[in-house]
């Protein structure tokens, strides 16, 4: 039997058979064609998301917001919401610029969140800003922000070229940025804070990345590229805004505002405004010269040497604080000391206070410690979240742990997981 085959009649008064057989009669002529245009608009495809992944000004918005996550924790005692991106990349990872080896180093961006590296917080914007690389790990100086109040990540700038050239310990030569103008990637510590006054971010190197090291010829340290005094400790100063010019920067400009060896730097924010840089021994307060360089006072906080810590400003007693890796220390304006506490839990230096000024810790994973300063005889609480808070993170949190308000707090410490808020209990530590 002859299979049937439809006349002209029939397929043009069968609707459903006359659109089968022009789809099959076209895809038959035209399906080279047709096979093209797929695989050339899956290159574009391709191509227009690899540039807007290295593209500075790239943003990508998580699933929550800050008040979805308040929502969501409203009615529970405490816990954990984050805010996290779509697909494979829960955050920062998914707006990590394409470098060279030179800038890449041993670790690469990552770097950034966990390699002693803290965050600048705007409280009146809620938006914090991440940058940092230091010793071998990264080589990147690039900025980047996460507004909360949208869930959006953002990288402001692109790595500078490593173009320049300084020598440092041991005779040796490292590749640098044109540091008369910008930071090197360094480990922050706690020498990374926003300036209420002026909206600009204040920043204190220690000096530039040396993961991408060179032998120089006679003729390279005869060149402009040969930054004698290049790798050493600077301070700057950066303009996070893409649209407005802040204290005479124009938008995402950098500027060099001091020279200042501060080991292991440190910086903290007054409500009146002034702001104390310093190192692991003494915190001073800085003075603001018209052309926006910087002096160091003579009076300031002796913190002895503790080691790399952060500095926070506790507004219920009116005090400075500084955590390290096994003390935590309080200080009267006057600089007395007048608390010194030393049975931490654990040393990731991070420092928040809750509303009713309890100190509290995070160590970047899911266990969050609360202590009453002034409870003499006040023990430690520490409550592990176990698989209800972050499961993957670093223990080198610094200032990327920052209280909110109302007993929430946001934390992050490692690309493996989004932006978390955490709702705390506040009896907690009593």
């Amino acid at each position: 039997m002859q299979p049937y085959k439809a006349n002209h009649s029939e397929k043009c008064q069968n609707g459903q058979l006359d659109i089968d057989y022009l789809y099959m009669r076209i895809m038959q002529k035209f399906r080279g064609v047709f096979l093209c245009i797929c695989v050339i608009s899956l290159m574009l495809c391709v191509t227009a998301s690899w540039s807007a992944e290295i593209k500075a000004g790239k943003s990508l918005r998580a699933f929550k917001n800050l008040s979805q996550c308040q929502a969501e924790l409203h009615d529970v005692a405490g816990g954990w919401c984050e805010m996290r991106l779509p697909g494979k990349h829960p955050g920062i990872s998914a707006l990590w610029p394409k470098v060279d080896d030179r800038i890449h180093q041993v670790t690469g961006p990552k770097s950034v969140l966990i390699a002693w590296n803290s965050a600048a917080y705007d409280r009146r914007d809620q938006v914090l800003y991440f940058m940092g690389g230091g010793h071998a790990d990264y080589g990147g100086n690039e900025v980047y922000s996460f507004d909360l109040k949208v869930g959006e990540w953002q990288r402001l700038t692109d790595p500078s070229a490593l173009s320049y050239f300084t020598n440092f310990s041991g005779g040796r030569f490292k590749w640098i940025p044109d540091t008369r103008i910008v930071p090197g990637a360094f480990h922050t510590y706690d020498g990374l804070i926003f300036r209420d006054a002026t909206r600009t971010i204040l920043v204190s190197s220690l000096g530039s990345a040396n993961g991408a090291q060179l032998t120089p010829t006679n003729a390279q340290l005869e060149s402009d590229k040969y930054l004698k005094d290049g790798g050493g400790a600077m301070q700057y100063e950066f303009n996070p805004s893409p649209l407005e010019q802040r204290n005479g920067l124009d938008p995402l400009q950098w500027r060099r505002i001091g020279t200042h060896n501060l080991f292991y730097p440190k910086s903290v924010q007054l409500p009146d405004g002034r702001i104390f840089l310093g190192s692991r021994n003494l915190l001073r307060e800085i003075q603001f010269a018209k052309n926006g360089s910087i002096k160091l006072g003579k009076q300031g906080y002796l913190t002895a040497d503790h080691g790399d810590g952060l500095a926070l400003y506790d507004e219920n007693r009116d005090m400075i604080w500084s955590i390290h890796a096994k003390v935590l220390l309080g200080f009267e304006r006057n600089g007395k000391l007048v608390k010194k506490i030393s049975n931490l839990p654990f040393s990731s230096k991070s420092l928040a206070f809750d509303v009713s000024g309890s100190v509290v810790i995070w160590d970047g994973r899911h266990r969050v410690a609360v202590l009453d300063p002034d409870n003499k005889n006040g023990a430690w609480s520490v409550k592990d979240w176990a698989d209800r808070g972050p499961q993957n993170g670093d223990g080198r949190v610094y200032g990327k742990w920052v209280h909110l308000g109302a007993n929430y707090f946001v934390g992050i410490s490692s690309d493996k997981h989004g932006v978390w808020i955490y709702k705390h209990a506040a009896e907690s530590g009593k």
